[in-house]
Parts: C-alpha cells; sequence; structure tokens
C-alpha cells in the first residue's frame, strides 16, 4: 500500500493532511472564497457548517486509509497561515492520478496554486510508483487552473464534453498531463 506523507513543503508552501484541527482557518477560508468555491467546486454546493465540514474530513480520512485520495490543507510555510487546499485522487486507470487545489480569495495571484500543483506532481511521481502521469482537469472557463498546468509543463491533451454540476461549468473539461519521464524533465531544465 503506497503511503503519501502527512506533510509536504517546499519551504515557501506546506501541505498538511486534512484534519479536524485545521477547522477554524479552513471554514473562515472557505466562507471568505465561497463565491468562487461555489462556481467551480462541487463540494462547495452545499453550506457550509460545522457539522459538514467534519463530514468532509471523515469522508477525507476514510479515502486516504483507502488509498483513492490524500486530502492537504495548504499553508504558508513561514507563518502557517491558511491558504487553501489540494489533493491527489487515484483514477481508473492505476498508472494515472489527477490532482486539484484552490487558493482562498485573498490570496490568490501569488504562485501558490503553482506551487502546490508542482509539490503534488513531485509527490505522485515520488510515493506511489505505479504512477506514470499527472492529470489535471478543468473547466475550459477556469482561466487561472489553466495557467497553473501551463507554468507546471503539463500538455493539453483534450476537451471532452462534462456535465453542468456547478454555476460557472460550460459543459467542456480540458485535460492537461505530464508523464513521469516529462516531469523529470521539466524539474530538471527548472533547475538549471
Amino acid at each position: 500500500m503506497p503511503l503519501m506523507p502527512l506533510r509536504l513543503s517546499d519551504g515557501v508552501v506546506g501541505l498538511r493532511r486534512c484534519s479536524l484541527g485545521d477547522r477554524d482557518a479552513s471554514i473562515a477560508a472557505m466562507e471568505e472564497s465561497w463565491s468562487q468555491l461555489h462556481d467551480w467546486l462541487l463540494w462547495a454546493q452545499h453550506e457550509m457548517d460545522v457539522a459538514y465540514f467534519d463530514d468532509l474530513i471523515k469522508d477525507y480520512d476514510e479515502a486516504w486509509a483507502n488509498v483513492t485520495d490524500w486530502r492537504y490543507f495548504t499553508f504558508d510555510a513561514a507563518d502557517e497561515s491558511f491558504l487553501g487546499a489540494a489533493n491527489i485522487y487515484t483514477m481508473s486507470d492505476p498508472e494515472m492520478v489527477g490532482i486539484g487545489y484552490w487558493v482562498r480569495s485573498s490570496r490568490t495571484g501569488r504562485g501558490y496554486a503553482t506551487r502546490a500543483s508542482r509539490i503534488l506532481t513531485s509527490a505522485a511521481f515520488d510515493y506511489l510508483p505505479l504512477v506514470q502521469t499527472v492529470e489535471i482537469q478543468m473547466d475550459v472557463g477556469n482561466v487561472a487552473s489553466v495557467a497553473v498546468a501551463r507554468r507546471l509543463g503539463f500538455r493539453l491533451v483534450s476537451e471532452i464534453p462534462k456535465e453542468r454540476l456547478v454555476p460557472a461549468s460550460s459543459g467542456r473539461a480540458l485535460l492537461w498531463r505530464i508523464d513521469r519521464d516529462e516531469w523529470r524533465d521539466h524539474t530538471t531544465a527548472r533547475s538549471n
């Protein structure tokens, strides 16, 4: 059974396994960002309160135990302030995982989503030995997420129809992927 670390960091952004200990900071960030989260994320179609948050954490713990989804809260590594959340999730192909992320509204535009996604992509290849490909999927209208995929060197694979389950959905999703060798080449070029 692959084990993901409870904490990951690049020195600027940290990720730690979602837990009830982050309830107050997480709910505050979700409330601050609710209009944006509600537009794009399925779980944000429900009103956030303590009971709903606790249920989400239970679901996240179960998925972690079942090795299907690793949910992390993201934070500023310097001062531990809450930034948002990110996750790695399994797909039907055991050689592929997806990643997702969000950043609280007051902290967007500073590269945090890119850093969190970089950390998760590296972790997927480092800790999940079967994984050969990481995917990011977003609505064609989600310009900020498209920019994250581009900055990280993911390649656009296709545009597919997607059920419209959230208010901002266009009904079309973009699939971006990077494989293990492409990631190694991208990170090597970035460090030189």
